[in-house]
């Protein structure tokens, strides 16, 4: 009896220890999500653009697109395994632009770089009136190559074009100067004067959106000054 008993139950302890599962599947390997179409978008300011892009992951998740460094003036969203970027700038963001965008389902993800170009928009101007106070003070282009400062509500100081004028001004619609060339000279001959209109298209806190119009050449340019706090060109002068 032992011995008929003691190999069903060998056998049964060989069985138990053989590995009988398939281990020869394929393992899925999860990829990024990618895009296609070109990121590129032209705008105006004060106008709104959109631009639509399929998106698309081979293992079929769902998939995020986020803006690094998001300006409040551009939204993305994702749906339908699409994405809508909306772009609605204010004159401030005439420009071009570079964004990095990524996209990601969750695990693994892809950058890409969206240009937003925003044109000029002369038709939507709607120039706006500055009270004296908000005038007075020093301010300055990004790049530092105009400089003017408002010294009181009669007189002040403009450095434009490697030039340094003095100016009378007046702010009854459009803010008016009649310069003077700072002499560099000995004689009569080196002064001359200029009439200068200034525009104001846009403001902020920090800044005002304007066009520079040199009456006495016929020229205009638009410029973004930025308030200075921290000095006064006029008080060298």
């Amino acid at each position: 009896m032992n011995k008929l008993i003691a190999v069903p139950l060998l056998a049964l302890v060989l069985t138990a220890c053989e590995d009988t599962s398939d281990d020869t599947g394929p393992i899925e390997i999860n990829t990024p999500p990618t895009l296609s179409g070109t990121l590129s978008i032209n705008s105006k300011a004060l106008e709104t653009a959109s631009l639509i892009v399929d998106l698309y992951d081979q293992q079929g998740d769902e998939i995020s697109a986020t803006i690094i460094n998001q300006p409040q003036w551009i939204t993305v969203s994702t749906e339908n395994n699409q994405a809508t970027f909306n772009v609605n700038p204010s004159l401030f963001e005439v420009n071009n632009h570079t964004f990095t965008v990524e996209i990601s389902d969750g695990q693994a993800s892809n950058q890409y770089q969206l240009f937003v170009n925003v044109a000029e928009n002369r038709e939507a101007w709607q120039p706006i009136e500055l009270t004296n106070s908000e005038i007075m003070g020093s301010w300055h282009t990004d790049n530092q190559d105009i400089l003017i400062s408002f010294a009181n509500e009669e007189r002040g100081v403009l450095f434009n074009d490697n030039i340094l004028s003095s100016f009378y001004w007046s702010n009854p619609d459009v803010i008016t100067l009649s310069t003077q060339f700072v002499p560099t000279c000995v004689g009569g001959g080196c002064a001359q004067r200029e009439l200068i209109e200034i525009d104001v298209l846009a403001k902020r806190d920090d800044a005002i959106r304007v066009e520079f119009f040199n009456v006495s050449e016929d020229r205009g340019e638009v410029v973004t000054l930025y308030k200075n706090t921290n000095s006064d060109i006029s008080s060298g002068y």
